[in-house]
């Protein structure tokens, strides 16, 4: 093989590795892990997301949470939401017909990349297993959360 049939396996080798992400699911506390298995820190899907392309970032925290600061390319979806009349956190029926309506009008599918991010990564791994239920396949979990990309300095939404 000549050396430049080595560089471009090892090149492709190494982006096939650092695309997956570099957390494993047993290094993770069992609330933050997925059926899909999907996971990202906090500066891989900051490097994701702003590559653009089919892909799109959602923010699973609550709205009021969102408006204190939300990751630049997110867009605030709430798994869960609060009860106006007995004040309960419940589940937001509305959460899968609203991250398949922004999907749609990206001209993305169930097929695109979905990068899912909470405060700590727990509603975040929520929302994947909720997402993988309804056939998505390519739904990302960033484990450290929105704590983590404050802490990392990555950008704010406007």
């Amino acid at each position: 093989m000549s050396k430049f049939c080595q560089r471009v396996v090892v090149l492709f080798l190494f982006a096939s590795i650092t695309a997956c992400g570099g957390v494993k699911s047993d290094d993770l506390p069992e609330k933050q892990r997925t059926v899909l298995g999907l996971y990202l820190t906090a500066q891989e899907a900051y490097k994701l997301a702003k590559k653009g392309g089919n892909k799109i970032m959602f923010d699973v925290r609550t709205p009021a949470e969102a408006e204190k600061g939300s990751p630049r390319f997110a867009i605030n979806v709430p798994i869960l939401i609060r009860e106006k009349e007995d004040n309960r956190v419940v589940f937001n029926t509305k959460f899968v017909p609203t991250i398949k309506e922004k999907l749609k009008k990206k001209g993305l599918n169930e097929q695109s990349v979905i990068i899912m991010i909470s405060n700590e990564g727990k509603r975040s791994a929520r929302a994947v297993n909720t997402l993988a239920k309804k056939e998505y396949q390519k739904v990302y979990n960033v484990v450290e959360g929105f704590i983590g990309w404050k802490k990392k300095n990555l950008p704010l939404s406007d």
